[in-house]
């Protein structure tokens, strides 16, 4: 998880194209700009306080630091993720404004058909040139209006400070009482702020970048499952296979068989 949000948060130049079938990541936030175009099926996206149902030939245009998630049992998706250095110009006409969404629809096949084609390899003048694509078609989707009281999209501080601490610390004790005690604010209201902003209480995200990054490990190397349930958080394998269970819907082992299967 920390690999996720770091890699998407130092490097200048940045730029991912993915194209992924049935994919969910859990809440976060970096430095680089997303966008998310449907290709099939649906997807529960939650950008800050927003949340919708995305279907296809949906996007959303998502900013530098806004908290995000992506949700899906049943889709197809293309996704850039790419630093702000690409598109100066647009970065820089939206400094003191806000937008009115992040959401929007297109059925524009000389955009899809980009989409289809651009590949992380190609020349930066291409990249560049299909991103201010994008970007401008996003601007005559949406309204953007002066805002110049806060940041393009500013969210409380107090979420993001709860979410960087969660992904901080996920891997070991991650205690809400401990970061309460820090933040000096009380138990009670840190949680119920919390699960008010998410819809999730604050275990259950843990346990979100817990298993997220133990599915990554399942993928990408051959560690033996209680390794994993370890170096994930997990002080037992029981309790690492009924998380496992609760969110991806088998079992360890069985994931990784499926993984295998695959290629």
């Amino acid at each position: 998880m920390n690999l996720y949000q770091q890699e998407h948060s130092v490097f200048e130049e940045h730029f991912v194209v993915e194209r992924k079938k049935n994919f969910s990541f859990p809440l976060h936030l970096h430095r680089s700009y997303e966008f998310l175009y449907i290709l099939d099926g649906q997807m529960e996206v939650r950008i800050d306080d927003e949340v919708k149902i995305m279907k296809k030939n949906d996007c959303a245009f998502i900013f530098p630091h806004q908290i995000h998630s992506l949700q899906s049992e049943k889709s197809e998706h293309i996704l850039f993720i790419f630093s702000p250095e690409h598109i100066k110009h647009f970065s820089k006409y939206i400094e003191n404004k806000k937008a009115s969404s992040n959401f929007f629809s297109v059925e524009d096949e000389t955009l899809l058909n980009v989409l289809l084609t651009l590949d992380k390899q190609d020349n930066i003048y291409k990249i560049k040139g299909a991103l201010y694509l994008i970007c401008g078609i996003y601007k005559e989707k949406c309204v953007f209006l002066d805002n110049n009281e806060k940041k393009l999209f500013s969210h409380g501080r107090l979420l993001r400070d709860i979410i960087s601490y969660a992904e901080e610390n996920y891997k070991s004790d991650c205690s809400l009482m401990e970061l309460s005690t820090r933040l000096s604010y009380d138990y009670a209201y840190i949680s119920k702020y919390f699960r008010r902003k998410t819809g999730i209480n604050f275990n259950t995200f843990v346990n979100q970048l817990r298993i997220n990054e133990a599915c990554f490990m399942l993928s990408e190397t051959s560690n033996s499952i209680l390794d994993i349930a370890s170096e994930c958080g997990y002080e037992s394998l029981r309790s690492f296979s009924r998380n496992f269970l609760k969110f991806k819907g088998c079992s360890p082992t069985n994931y990784r068989k499926q993984l295998n299967e695959l290629e």
